[in-house]
């Protein structure tokens, strides 16, 4: 799962750090301060990927706590029925 969202957050993140870092560029004169911004602007982008890692990992445990919490009641199966009603139940 961590490979997945590393690599799709990779490459977002490696294209967009060089966009940033091009816009910076323009902005930020000398090499020191565009490489302490690029370093900065990394981290930034790590830390984001841990929390959408972090988000992700916790909606497929609540997840499985229902499908495990469901499959222990000892049903045979479970449906989930919607009728609405028809013109004979109104009577």
């Amino acid at each position: 799962m961590s490979g997945l969202v590393s690599k799709l957050t990779g490459i977002i993140g490696n294209g967009l750090i060089e966009s940033v870092g091009d816009i910076a560029d323009r902005f930020i004169q000398t090499p020191d301060e565009k490489a302490q911004f690029k370093v900065e602007l990394e981290r930034v982008l790590q830390q984001r990927d841990s929390e959408v890692e972090q988000t992700i990992r916790a909606e497929l445990q609540a997840k499985e706590r229902i499908i495990v919490a469901e499959m222990s009641q000892g049903d045979n199966y479970t449906c989930l029925l919607y009728t609405s009603p028809s013109p004979r139940d109104r009577g």
